[in-house]
């Protein structure tokens, strides 16, 4: 089954497309067959499967629409729901841009977070959340870790062979079990609730980068001699404390790293995104330390 939207220009449709709209399409079902839209003006196709649906708003609705729902090689777009100043969020952002994946972004406050529709697709009503035509993943080193393999083109980002990726696996459960949850551990009591830095955390956060510095002895990346997910995951982390102003003069490895990182990642929104989202996080840090 194919829909040319290219023939519809002429004839009766011919002042519709000089609006961009199409009046004569009110709903476009795809089936479980295959269906084929060849787009108008662009020469592109894009193919959807099973059960799609597309409406085409109130009876009018551009091209552009269709053209907005299928990317990514003739596959629907992936939404993510997000918060910028979020650092897995940031994380997930800069992989995208990075592979050169376009992505749905659905900003979320926090009513939306507890909304029922949200709800349904996120139970733990977290960010960042991923909906990939029906599979739903929460925690974002799943996220990075299931984009690189989908959609990356980069063969050491994250790596097919077993050893080498179990230690970029290792390495993401790393930061997600032990050094971010001893940044968040460390600061956030202050940053949400204006509570008083506890020393005991700080040598704690202070005995993971010690570790952090140790795994760098053997590698010039955070899970070895090439750049992976594992090194974004982690560069983000590094990057807030270091928003916050807490002093890594002591972890050499991980400052010259963190400096590698920051030159890797300049292309794919580092300061826009990244940095614009710890700077964000550092200054409600500030705010509330001086209550």
């Amino acid at each position: 089954m194919a829909i040319n939207l290219n023939a519809l220009r002429e004839g009766p449709f011919e002042s519709c497309f000089r609006t961009n709209c199409v009046h004569a399409l009110s709903l476009l079902v795809f089936t479980r067959l295959r269906v084929d839209i060849w787009a108008f003006g662009t020469g592109q196709q894009y193919t959807a499967h099973q059960s799609t649906v597309v409406k085409l708003g109130n009876c009018i609705e551009g091209v552009t629409m269709v053209q907005s729902k299928f990317g990514n090689g003739g596959r629907m777009v992936p939404v993510l729901y997000y918060a910028p100043q979020s650092p897995p969020c940031r994380s997930v952002l800069m992989l995208a841009r990075r592979i050169g994946l376009h992505l749905e972004l659905k900003l979320m406050n926090e009513e939306e977070l507890t909304a029922p529709a949200f709800l349904a697709l996120n139970p733990q009503h977290t960010v960042p959340t991923l909906d990939d035509r029906g599979l739903v993943l929460s925690e974002s080193r799943v996220i990075l870790s299931y984009l690189a393999s989908a959609y990356g083109n980069e063969a050491d980002l994250y790596p097919r062979d077993y050893c080498a990726r179990a230690v970029v696996d290792q390495r993401l459960q790393f930061d997600l079990g032990t050094f971010y949850q001893r940044v968040v551990d460390y600061f956030w009591p202050t940053l949400l609730f204006g509570a008083s830095l506890e020393p005991m955390k700080k040598a704690k956060l202070e005995e993971a980068l010690g570790w952090f510095e140790s795994m760098l002895k053997y590698y010039q990346w955070a899970a070895g001699n090439h750049f992976t997910i594992a090194d974004i995951s982690l560069c983000v982390s590094v990057s807030q404390i270091d928003a916050f102003e807490f002093d890594l003069g002591a972890f050499p490895r991980v400052c010259a790293w963190f400096a590698k990182c920051k030159k890797e990642l300049m292309p794919f929104g580092y300061e826009e995104i990244n940095q614009a989202g710890a700077n964000t996080l550092a200054g409600m840090f500030r705010a509330n330390s001086k209550q």
